[in-house]
Parts: C-alpha cells; structure tokens; sequence
C-alpha cells in the first residue's frame, strides 16, 4: 500500500515513507534478535544481553510502525474518493464511467429515435 504514495509528493508519501522505514527497522532488529538467538545457543552469554536489548527496541519499532500505518490509513481515510498526490482512485472514476454508461444505455432503450446528449 504504501508504494502507492511513496513517490508522490505531500503528507501521504511522508507518512508511506515513515510506515516504510519502520517496517525495515522491525525487519533488521528481527534478524539482529534472530542472531543474537544463535549465538546465545552457541553458548555466548553476552547474546542473552544483547537479546533482551534488542527485544526492548524491537517493541519501540513495532509501537512506530503501528503509529505510522495508523497515521497513514486515517490519511487515506480522509482523503478517499479524492486525487491522492497525484494519484486517482481508479475504482471511484470506474463507478463513475459505468453509471454514467448505464444512464446513457437507460436512455437510448427507453426512444430508439431519440438522440443522445450533445
């Protein structure tokens, strides 16, 4: 989702690049804590150290992620239906086009000889 927003300027593609930055952070103290865990079965006691620190921080990055996808799904939120930075809700215009579509359909079956709009 947040690729969506990450290139486009304005609040939405801060917020993308926040949530994104905390996602990778999780990801690298996910597999500090993973190492840390191999090292602690290899018998190396400064690991159980290193696991309870690094669990502490993984913790905080998991609270930032959370705050930072709740922060960009309000946004989101807000801003449905609405041009996005640049971006068009593709499936609002869709609804748009086929109800127009099907007035115009409505129309011409209601008088063959009629004609359409101008």
């Amino acid at each position: 989702m947040t690729d969506d927003f990450e290139d486009a300027p304005g609040p939405g593609a801060s917020l993308a690049r926040d949530l994104r930055k905390a996602r990778a952070n999780m990801k690298i103290l996910n597999d500090a804590i993973l190492e840390a865990m191999e090292r602690a079965a290899d018998g190396d006691a400064g690991a159980l150290v290193d696991l309870g620190l690094k669990a502490d921080d993984l913790r905080k990055a998991f609270q930032k992620a959370d705050d930072a996808e709740r922060k960009l799904n309000d946004w989101i939120a807000d801003h449905d239906g609405a041009l996005l930075a640049g971006h068009y809700d593709i499936a609002a215009a869709r609804a748009e086009i086929e109800s127009r579509l099907d007035q115009l359909r409505a129309f011409a079956a209601s008088d063959p000889s009629a004609e359409g709009p101008d």
